[in-house]
């Protein structure tokens, strides 16, 4: 995943990137380059999801000379992609995506999560206010944060946002450089009742919309 964390961050010709993608083996990986309808294709076959209320499909993407776009949504309660339940079960998760906001506010890029405070989350990659990245992980029950306070993200412009936990060290990268880390130890909870949102909360959970670009969305158990 570190390796696959530094060659995303980077320029790739269009097929290379979601073929490097799937080679790491993803448990999800939404693309959201669809053009019509209300499914969000699952790369892997096993997590369609649903596209929910405010999005405008075919928007240029973050990946170059790439054919597949990406989604805008337009920052309202209730615009997600809404996917039913799954776990990443073990001690390593990562969590990815491009994105590019139209507004700098406090936002889900994926979550699983019940409520919007940080005992809710299962596991989240976002955006506060103040433009720094952040990540939520329940690690044997008790849901961690970190946020660093590098603060370098501005509006209209791509960012790849990666979240990884290996066991002993939760991690935030942002364009392939590392801009925080934390020690907790212990295995990623699971819950077969509480759903995924992409873009957003899931349904039920409060809303932290995303304003803005979203592209190439994966999770690895790993």
């Amino acid at each position: 995943i570190a390796a696959l964390n530094v060659f995303c961050s980077q320029t790739l010709q269009a097929s290379a990137y979601s073929d490097l993608v799937n080679s790491y083996g993803p448990v999800a990986y939404w693309r959201l380059g669809e053009t019509s309808g209300t499914t969000a294709i699952d790369e892997t076959g096993n997590h369609n999801g649903t596209y929910q209320n405010g999005y405008t499909f075919g928007q240029a993407g973050a990946v170059e000379g790439d054919s597949n776009t990406s989604v805008d949504f337009a920052g309202n309660a209730n615009d997600r992609v809404q996917v039913t339940s799954f776990d990443v079960s073990g001690s390593g998760i990562t969590l990815m995506a491009w994105f590019r906001a139209d507004a700098m506010e406090d936002v889900r890029l994926i979550s699983k999560a019940n409520g919007t405070n940080i005992p809710d989350h299962w596991w989240m990659l976002g955006i506060n206010s103040a433009t720094q990245l952040k990540f939520r992980l329940k690690i044997n029950g008790t849901t961690q944060e970190l946020q660093p306070t590098v603060s370098t993200m501005s509006t209209g412009t791509w960012y790849f946002a990666v979240a990884t936990y290996d066991g002993s060290t939760m991690r935030l990268y942002l364009n392939g450089s590392q801009v925080g880390s934390a020690s907790y130890s212990g295995t990623v909870s699971t819950s077969g009742s509480v759903n995924v949102g992409v873009g957003n909360q899931p349904s039920g959970a409060g809303d932290r919309a995303v304003n803005g670009r979203l592209d190439e969305v994966a999770v690895f158990d790993k």
